[in-house]
């Protein structure tokens, strides 16, 4: 079996290539309800392996698979989402679908290389569980968020956007169009969007819940979208392409992002484990907070081949105590250019104990682009790329 596993990786990839509706399998409703014979995944590649073994290397079993997963997905996060085969990590739940359930899911799926056209009214569930229907395609877009922003204008919809926040600043175009305020509920202006008249409005999670329910009911449609880790984007892109009837362009755009970060994991991969640097992410100083390994920037430091001190803290942003960094001794020390002032010289000279931390020692402390390693967007390989450049400055990743 294991001679099997190059082949059926190959083999994946050209099916995933040819099968369009991978990505967007979570965002879909349910063709029905699946039986799942749960699997847990071991290894990276151990899932081709439990695939071989329930199927025997059938290939037209593979995407009913991707799909059953991430179906349960949108149950029980514990289940991967699968937008990429190589993406797929260690203690991740894997769902194969009975046999039985195959050709039910087979049959309801988009045939290879067929055009791809969104049917209105459309209704989704979005990042808040909350069912919206888009009526038609939206012509004036109001974003929320700078990440919502940059895939919009990524997947040529730029002049359908008229309303942005006030940290909107990619493309430059961005910049042009109607600022609403900020980010958060106090700094929103509900006035001013309303006044935009938008038929869409694409908005963050929770964080923004009472300016999505106000808007909403003004009779706005708000559509919520998470923004936590590397599957948010895949997640995004997908959202964003069915509602905006451009479902080519968002494939190409998952497809493009998936292959470019797996052939960076590629120059990873031989480095072993052991060799790899030990990481501290400084998210602020006062309070110290840290990136927990399920966050975008966690999951980035460990696509480019870091080890993050605080991997076995669940929380996302959890507030650590500066003796625990001591304690742990990291490397590398990362932290995004805004919180530049705090990791000065001078600045971590009056932090007790720090001196002896070898990534201070050593100077390995590396400011990176806060636009890039802090939003999950499209150019979430740019992000990617700066972490390995700190960690391994030898290394070509261009």
């Amino acid at each position: 079996m294991k001679k099997m596993i190059p082949s059926l990786a190959l083999t994946f990839s050209i099916v995933f290539l040819l099968w369009p509706d991978a990505a967007a399998a979570l965002a879909r409703p349910a063709l029905q309800t699946v039986d799942c014979m749960t699997e847990a995944i071991v290894q990276a590649d151990d899932w081709l392996s439990k695939l071989a073994d329930k199927y025997y290397g059938d290939i037209a079993a593979f995407p009913a698979i991707v799909e059953a997963t991430n179906q349960k997905h949108g149950e029980d996060t514990s289940f991967a989402y699968i937008a990429n085969p190589h993406l797929v990590e260690p203690g991740w739940k894997l769902c194969i679908a009975s046999p039985e359930n195959v050709p039910t899911l087979l049959a309801g799926q988009t045939p290879a290389g067929a055009p791809k056209k969104t049917e209105f009214p459309l209704t989704l569930m979005d990042g808040l569980g909350r069912e919206v229907t888009i009526a038609a395609s939206p012509q004036r877009i109001v974003s929320l968020l700078p990440s919502n922003t940059e895939i919009l204008f990524a997947l040529g919809l730029g002049e359908r956007v008229v309303g942005v926040t006030q940290y909107d600043t990619f493309p430059p175009e961005a910049q042009a169009k109607t600022i609403i305020g900020g980010m958060t509920v106090e700094t929103i202006s509900l006035e001013t969007i309303l006044a935009l008249e938008p038929d869409l409005v694409l908005a963050h999670d929770e964080h923004q819940q009472p300016v999505i329910e106000a808007l909403a009911g003004n009779g706005l449609t708000v559509f919520a979208v998470n923004s936590t880790g590397l599957a948010d984007v895949y997640r995004t892109i997908d959202w964003i392409g069915q509602i905006c009837d451009v479902q080519s362009r968002s494939d190409v755009l998952n497809l493009q992002i998936q292959q470019e970060i797996a052939a960076l994991r590629a120059k990873i991969e031989p480095i072993p484990i052991r060799d790899r640097p030990t990481v501290f992410y400084e998210v602020w100083s006062e309070p110290l907070l840290t990136a927990g390994p399920n966050t975008f920037i966690g999951q980035l430091i460990t696509l480019a081949g870091g080890r993050n001190i605080f991997a076995d803290i669940e929380q996302d942003f959890p507030e650590i105590s500066p003796e625990e960094v001591i304690a742990r001794n990291p490397a590398v020390i990362l932290s995004s250019e805004y919180n530049g002032e705090n990791l000065t010289p001078s600045a971590l000279a009056v932090r007790p104990g720090w001196s002896e931390i070898d990534a201070v020692k050593n100077g390995q402390i590396h400011l990176l682009s806060n636009d890039l390693i802090s939003r999950p967007s499209s150019r979430v390989v740019l992000g990617l790329r700066e972490i390995i450049k700190a960690l391994y400055p030898d290394l070509p990743v261009e």
